[in-house]
């Protein structure tokens, strides 16, 4: 199940997940040594967050239509194209573009250099029916075969909310949760 939360809201949950909150009402818990323990959690929490968006499971991330966030394809050479994301999309997950026949599953980028020598050998060439998408080393470009044209029809991915907010699946806390450790001064 999808659900948005705010910086303090996750916050919360991962204090009450970690033990960190006092459950009794009839008393209070101060700190006088000057740590700033909901500062270093929330840093933790957002980067490992970025780190989910980037490369988690795609079942634990909230996937929605990302074609705005991408730009026009850039013909490059012989039937390749390249396409860039903008700051907020975190990542693609799957492409569409004009002529295809489906989508591309976006590869990991060790899948790059078979990419680049299946173009110039006519039978593993790829093509409309079996396209391919593969992530760039940089993480923003995606290299697509065969180009058509310079249309993207579909994209589905992750966009990134800001260091305000977190959208995920609830599945995904306990994972985001498990990574992070608490080490004080």
């Amino acid at each position: 199940m999808k659900i948005i939360l705010s910086k303090d809201e996750m916050l919360e949950r991962f204090r009450l997940a970690g033990g960190l909150e006092h459950l009794r009402s009839d008393c209070a818990v101060e700190v006088t040594d000057g740590v700033n323990l909901d500062g270093m959690l929330a840093e933790q929490l957002r980067r490992r967050y970025a780190e989910l968006l980037s490369s988690g499971r795609p079942e634990l991330l909230v996937s929605e239509d990302v074609a705005g966030a991408l730009s026009e394809v850039n013909a490059l050479r012989e039937g390749l194209g390249e396409v860039v994301m903008s700051d907020a999309c975190a990542r693609v997950l799957e492409i569409r573009l004009d002529g295809w026949t489906r989508p591309a599953t976006v590869e990991p980028p060790e899948a790059l250099g078979t990419l680049m020598m299946s173009l110039d050998n006519v039978y593993t060439r790829c093509a409309p029916e079996y396209p391919r998408a593969v992530l760039g080393h940089d993480g923003r470009r995606i290299y697509v075969h065969p180009l058509m044209t310079s249309k993207v029809v579909s994209a589905r991915g992750v966009l990134d909310p800001g260091p305000e907010r977190f959208v995920v699946q609830e599945a995904a806390l306990s994972e985001l949760f498990d990574q992070i450790k608490i080490e004080l001064p």
